[in-house]
């Protein structure tokens, strides 16, 4: 790693060649964690509110907060007992 970092200072220094180029690097408590890559995070914003959304670019699967409408889940709720209703009197004899 301490090979990687001096070629990275080295090549952000001007010239070619560097003379008594000196990178000094400690690590301690290193810890390393998996992750999944691509993943995209996305914020957003909707009367007001903040959402977020991450979506895992390897395997599409999203998790997200979203905005839920009163007014939009009454009403479906409202159809879906309508339609029942409906099955209900196509059922009966008659």
């Amino acid at each position: 790693m301490n090979a990687a970092i001096e070629s990275l200072c080295s090549a952000a220094v001007p010239g070619d060649t560097q003379r008594s180029l000196l990178v000094d690097s400690e690590f301690s408590d290193e810890r390393y964690k998996h992750v999944l890559l691509p993943v995209w995070l996305v914020t957003y914003d909707y009367c007001a509110q903040s959402y977020q959304a991450v979506v895992n670019g390897a395997t599409g699967q999203v998790s997200a907060d979203r905005p839920w409408s009163p007014v939009k889940l009454a009403l479906l709720v409202l159809s879906m007992l309508a339609l029942l209703y409906a099955f209900y009197l196509f059922q009966q004899p008659g």
